[in-house]
Formats: C-alpha cells, structure tokens, sequence
C-alpha cells in the first residue's frame, strides 16, 4: 500500500504538491513537520491552523477502510471523531 499526501498552499494557484510515501513512518513523519498538532479538518481536507497549508491523504490502491485508518495513524486523530 501507498501513502499520498497532496498538500497546497494558498500561493500555489492549483500547483500543489503530491508526497508518495511506501512506509507509514514516512508519512507521518512529513505530516508532523508539515501541521504537528495545529491543524483542523473539513469535510475531505486538511488545514493549517493559519490557513496557509491545505493537504488530503489517500491510499494506493483506494479502500475506504484503510484510508480512514491510514489518516488515523497519520495525523494521530479519527478524522470523523468531530462529526459525531
């Protein structure tokens, strides 16, 4: 499985940036430097707490189930824990 990180900034004009990663260590550790713990999560994104980084994570091959549980293990929060 693959781990991608898309993240954008609001300067970017739609040219973002895609991070593959092949361990889930690797993904996380560029997600701690990227947000720590500031960040707040929309319906399907990713923010910065100033606003300035966007970012969506996804997993190769697609499965809803290992996403969820790749964005868990990644950004350290159920990423549908506020939207009970």
């Amino acid at each position: 499985m693959e781990y991608v990180i898309y993240t954008e900034a609001i300067d970017d004009y739609g040219r973002g940036r895609t991070h593959k990663y092949k361990l889930l260590k690797n993904a996380k550790k560029k997600w701690s430097d990227m947000f720590g713990d500031s960040f707040e999560r929309g319906s399907s994104y990713y923010t910065a707490n100033d606003g300035v980084v966007i970012a969506t994570i996804n997993v190769v091959p697609h499965d809803v189930v290992k996403l969820r549980e790749a964005e868990k293990e990644i950004t350290g929060r159920d990423p549908y824990a506020d939207f009970g």
